[in-house]
């Protein structure tokens, strides 16, 4: 057994990898979006793992673990996907049909079922014929497809999802209004970043797979290096931008089209009249408009829920049972504004209430603002000069002056 610069690397980044995955899974009630990305970093985390055994020599000791994370290459690109669709959507849990993205994994690992299955005396002669040529990984025999079969469909697959990633992203980024805030512009780029770093990772793998590796680079090592520097890079993202432990709060990059149905005579938890499921369009009447807006002034003046720095559309949404393409349309129409804009107005008109309070001068404005929902000094500072058309020290001044 020894160590080199590289090895040295791949167990930093395996240590990175479970250090990322314990944070981003506990506790359970993290964003879907961290939780879809904590099995993210499990998979870059094992491959990483397997392949520093191999680098260690120590996999002849332990042949039991000979290609145990495979499956899961056919999960990374699924799980990268939904990880983008859960950010731009701000969905709250996985869809029914989602279960069909992880069928690749499924039947490979069925697929595998023999090789695993196999006497450890074969296994040690297979990881012997593996560690003297590092690349012959490329060809996978252990399956029932031909040579470099299994390579070119785990890429094929990967770049396709990773094209839709990017697609949406495209379509969020197009939406340019939702980028008033910070957060939502170091949302994007993360985004961009992630998907980047996947599709050029798949892409170099790709040219030496049609290339059948005519440059002689050991493709086995060239992968643990490119999963070891993704989690590492990773792993400092997610120190520099602690958001994307949380999930970003705010209104959704991208807002899916409001399922059909009759807005007159449907219900607002979503029935579909059946004469309505051919057309994407729909209009909601004066009635269900203002029946909306009680709701959302009740729930608002009632329970507070703006004070959650976390707080989204989607939440709303579940909590009124009221489809969101509905919540969105009505504020956008009957108030002007976009779903941000209207509980920062909600969070400014509390911090106004702390500070008739006598225990306010105890406070600063941040802590103020933190305490109404707002995520940073700066956002407070902005939209209590937007709606009240003075900083927060005037007003201050002026309220003083009053009293």
């Amino acid at each position: 057994m020894q160590f080199d610069l590289l090895t040295t690397i791949y167990i930093l980044a395996a240590f990175v990898g479970i250090l990322q995955f314990v944070l981003l899974i506990f506790p359970f009630n993290r964003a879907h979006s961290s939780r879809i990305l904590s099995l993210f970093i499990l998979c870059m985390t094992l491959f990483t793992i397997h392949n520093v055994v191999f680098q260690l020599g120590i996999m002849k000791d332990l042949p039991w673990l000979i290609r145990f994370p495979k499956p899961l290459v056919y999960a990374v690109p699924a799980l990268v996907y939904l990880y983008v669709r859960s950010q731009v959507f701000n969905e709250l849990n996985f869809r029914r049909s989602d279960w069909m993205f992880f069928l690749p994994a499924m039947l490979h690992a069925i697929e595998l079922l023999p090789f695993y299955l196999m006497p450890l005396t074969e296994k040690k002669i297979y990881v012997e014929s593996f560690s003297a040529d590092m690349n012959s990984g490329l060809q996978h025999k252990e399956g029932f497809l031909p040579p470099y079969m299994h390579p070119l469909l785990i890429l094929s697959f990967g770049l396709v999802l990773y094209f839709l990633s990017a697609k949406l992203l495209v379509r969020a980024h197009k939406n340019i209004a939702r980028f008033r805030e910070l957060q939502n512009r170091r949302q994007m780029k993360w985004l961009i970043f992630f998907v980047a770093a996947n599709s050029l990772l798949a892409l170099i793998l790709l040219f030496h797979l049609l290339t059948r590796n005519t440059f002689h680079i050991n493709t086995f090592r060239l992968n643990t290096i490119e999963t070891a520097l993704m989690l590492i890079c990773i792993g400092v993202t997610l120190f520099f931008n602690p958001n994307i432990l949380y999930g970003f709060s705010g209104a959704p990059l991208l807002e899916e089209p409001a399922e059909p149905q009759d807005m007159e005579n449907g219900s607002l938890d979503g029935e579909v009249g059946s004469e309505e499921k051919q057309t994407k369009a729909f209009l909601l009447s004066e009635t269900k408009k203002k029946d909306i807006l009680e709701k959302i002034k009740e729930h608002f003046e009632a329970n507070r829920p703006y004070k959650n720095q976390r707080y989204n559309i989607k939440m709303l949404s579940d909590e009124l049972r009221i489809p969101y393409s509905y919540l969105s349309q009505v504020i956008n129409q009957e108030y002007g504004m976009n779903f941000n804009e209207l509980i920062n107005s909600y969070r400014v008109n509390y911090v106004k209430e702390l500070l008739t309070q006598p225990v306010a001068g105890q406070y600063t404005f941040e802590a103020l603002a933190a305490q109404a929902g707002f995520s940073s000094r700066a956002t407070f500072s902005r939209s209590f000069s937007r709606f009240e058309g003075c900083t927060p020290s005037e007003y201050l001044k002026t309220l003083t002056a009053h009293l």
